[in-house]
């Protein structure tokens, strides 16, 4: 331990924004959860992100 505190409630939120699981403020520790790949593939037809991309830049 090198002193160093983290602010730690890490979380794995939704695409809805619902949280799915969160951590603990005050111990180090592994969390994991499951979304719908349903969920997941219904929320990107919705979002056009992909199409702004530039691939040529990369």
């Amino acid at each position: 331990d090198d002193g160093v505190t983290f602010c730690g409630t890490s979380a794995i939120i939704d695409p809805y924004g619902a949280i799915v699981a969160a951590a603990s403020i005050d111990r180090e520790e592994l969390i994991q959860a499951e979304i719908s790949e349903d969920v997941i593939k219904s929320v990107r037809s919705r979002m056009a992100v992909f199409g702004h991309r530039r691939p040529e830049l990369y």
